[in-house]
């Protein structure tokens, strides 16, 4: 594994780690954590180790999250969809002639597919695990209550940056803004290249009945699966995680989208 700094327009520098053992794979996956989280979190390190077998993937800290530069108080649909482009404008000059997918988790899922709606010339596939659905259903999901009442009020709240050992951290309210100003919905219905959704039927966090009107709305080449007993990070702070069975569903599915 290489650990470097993506550089950003504005001269930010983006925790990425590469995964080039397969450096002649065809296939180069590009991997989304979600909101107050990070690469290094979750089940994503497992995930990485285990597709690097077989495939070229990168992961990433979007910014003011994990080990990447910037303000967390920024954050926002805007900031990490420019930072996505950053990386994979990077990847993608600097190893070519690859079938790129974006495979987002979480929040992740949902930057990985406004991005994917608006570059499929640039990408082969997506993959939406454990996803965000319609973003305006999203403000439930990732604030609570008095949170909400406090943005719309205050125009900023302390929310927990579990990127940052679970710290309390300040956000601004353009990131509520932006669950207006984009459309998964939408982007759904644009999107032609091949799609693989995957969700936990325990996921505690974002009800699997997200993903299926996401998955509806669809009319791209498209598959389905439900993992028995997963949480939202598939059991990863347990003691049987379901990292494995992730990994089963990804490398079957990207072995019979593009024949690897």
């Amino acid at each position: 594994m290489t650990e470097l700094f993506t550089p950003t327009k504005n001269n930010l520098k983006l925790k990425t780690y590469i995964y080039d053992q397969n450096k002649e794979s065809n296939i180069g996956i590009v991997i989304c954590h979600g909101f107050t989280g990070s690469s290094s979190g979750a089940f994503y390190p497992q995930l990485c180790e285990l597709l690097s077998k077989k495939y070229f993937v990168l992961r990433f800290d979007f910014r003011g999250q994990g080990l990447s530069d910037g303000n967390f108080y920024d954050s926002c649909i805007t900031l990490e969809l420019e930072d996505l482009e950053n990386v994979f404008n990077y990847i993608r000059n600097n190893y070519p002639h690859k079938n790129f997918v974006l495979l987002g988790h979480s929040f992740g899922a949902a930057i990985a597919l406004l991005f994917t709606a608006e570059h499929q010339s640039d990408l082969s596939g997506l993959i939406s695990v454990s996803g965000e659905g319609d973003l305006k259903k999203a403000a439930e999901i990732e604030f609570s209550q008095e949170e909400l009442k406090q943005l719309n009020e205050k125009g900023e709240v302390k929310i927990i940056n579990w990127s940052k050992d679970g710290e309390k951290d300040l956000i601004g309210s353009q990131y509520l803004a932006d669950l207006s100003n984009y459309s998964t919905k939408d982007a759904a219905r644009r999107i032609k290249v091949p799609i693989l959704f995957i969700h936990g039927d325990s996921d505690e966090v974002i009800p699997f009945s997200r993903t299926e009107e996401i998955f509806d709305l669809t009319s791209a080449p498209k598959e389905m699966k439900l993992i028995a007993e997963a949480d939202h990070v598939y059991n990863a702070y347990t003691e049987q995680p379901l990292i494995s069975n992730l990994f089963g569903i990804i490398d079957n599915w990207l072995r019979k989208t593009f024949d690897s």
